[in-house]
């Protein structure tokens, strides 16, 4: 029987947001993204990427502190806060070119919708 995965949608949200997480300050280009993210919003470093980048080997941390389908849930709860957080900066900011063509690179459907998301994150 497979183990439970998570179900990223590679939004690469989590890789736009990594500014303060200091196991991830050698990646940060300085704005907050990760220097592996590519133009076509995939890690150049995947199969190698760090321990706290791998949801499944991260879980090996909380293991005797909850299920794994528990552990999920937080981090799917974690996911969608960030990309409220996410959604709710990119409406504040003014229309630019440049937030356009940074649009076409996130897919849609992991920004539909993120409003909806009221309860799962606090402001």
């Amino acid at each position: 029987m497979a183990l439970p995965r998570f179900n990223c949608d590679r939004c690469g949200i989590c890789c736009r947001s990594i500014g303060g997480i200091p196991q991830l300050m050698q990646y940060d280009r300085g704005d907050g993204v990760c220097c592996h993210l590519t133009d076509a919003n995939l890690c150049d470093m995947y199969e190698s990427r760090p321990e706290v980048c791998n949801v499944e080997k991260m879980y090996s941390r909380f293991a005797a502190e909850m299920s794994m389908d528990e552990y999920l849930s937080m981090m799917e709860a974690s996911c969608r806060c960030l990309k409220e957080n996410f959604s709710r900066d990119l409406r504040n900011q003014p229309k630019s070119s440049a937030l356009d063509a940074f649009l076409q690179k996130v897919p849609k459907a992991s920004l539909e919708g993120l409003a909806a998301e009221v309860g799962v994150c606090q402001a």
